[in-house]
């Protein structure tokens, strides 16, 4: 791991995924002094699963998503842009079902950038696979005003959904997510 000022960058391959400045630190204006086990802080918890896909093609999200895992990490934050194609939630979607080494139930996804989480996102049918996310425990999305229609339909393992600035839910979003609360 390589620190450049508040930015600690973990290299993967030809990828890197950005940790940027760290909230858990218990001061906003000061980084923590990552000590790494598993992929994780031992000091403040923070995961190795924080990608910035702004400016990623969805072939290399897939990858750093997969890289991700193979760090050993649950929590996923991924950056996308605004209006990200619907390739891009595929590729996560790809990852979340293709690595064996995720759990079921284990992962919680922090989305940030995007305001309309794409429908058919995280769905059971969208890639006409008939596979269900099932990885998924808890999801953020912080910067969602809307949510499409069947975004995480069939998400079997999902817990709790934090969006605190949706004002907008389309049909059947959530539909057969049994361990929602």
């Amino acid at each position: 791991m390589k620190k450049i000022g508040k930015i600690a960058l973990v290299a993967l391959s030809a990828f890197a995924i950005v940790l940027a400045s760290c909230e858990n630190s218990g001061n906003s204006d000061k980084t923590c002094n990552h000590t790494w086990e598993n992929a994780v802080c031992t000091i403040c918890g923070m995961g190795a699963g924080v990608i910035d896909a702004t400016a990623m093609s969805a072939e290399e999200l897939g990858i750093a998503v997969r890289e991700s895992f193979a760090l050993g990490a649950t929590q996923l934050i991924i950056t996308l842009p605004e209006e990200p194609g619907d390739d891009m939630y595929k590729a996560i979607r790809r990852a979340l079902i293709e690595t064996e080494s995720v759990e079921d139930g284990s992962i919680n996804l922090t989305l940030k950038g995007v305001k309309s989480i794409g429908e058919d996102a995280f769905a059971y049918h969208s890639d006409g696979n008939n596979e269900h996310v099932k990885e998924l425990k808890s999801v953020t999305l912080a910067d969602a005003t809307t949510i499409k229609k069947f975004a995480f339909y069939f998400c079997p393992n999902l817990e709790s959904v934090y969006a605190p600035n949706v004002t907008e839910i389309e049909f059947c979003v959530f539909t057969v997510c049994k361990k929602l609360k």
